[in-house]
């Protein structure tokens, strides 16, 4: 079974280096994504990674057949 929808929560240096490799072997498939920021998702849009995106997580993603999560851990050191 081939996925075609593809969601990412967090649309950072992985998740767009990701979007954009499953768009190279796949570029018939749907990618949507999160982003906290309109301006990253409008970038993304601009150069073809995703094909859709929001600023809130929402029902966009209920079929998706594989979502990524991307949570960058801050370490303070003090």
């Amino acid at each position: 079974m081939r996925m075609n929808k593809f969601g990412f929560l967090s649309l950072g240096l992985i998740g767009g280096s990701i979007a954009m490799a499953i768009r190279h072997i796949n570029p018939d498939a749907c990618i949507v994504a999160y982003a906290r920021r309109q301006a990253t998702l409008d970038e993304a849009l601009a150069v073809g990674a995703i094909n859709e995106g929001t600023t809130k997580i929402n029902e966009l993603f209920s079929d998706c057949d594989m979502i990524f999560l991307h949570i960058i851990r801050v370490l303070l050191c003090y």
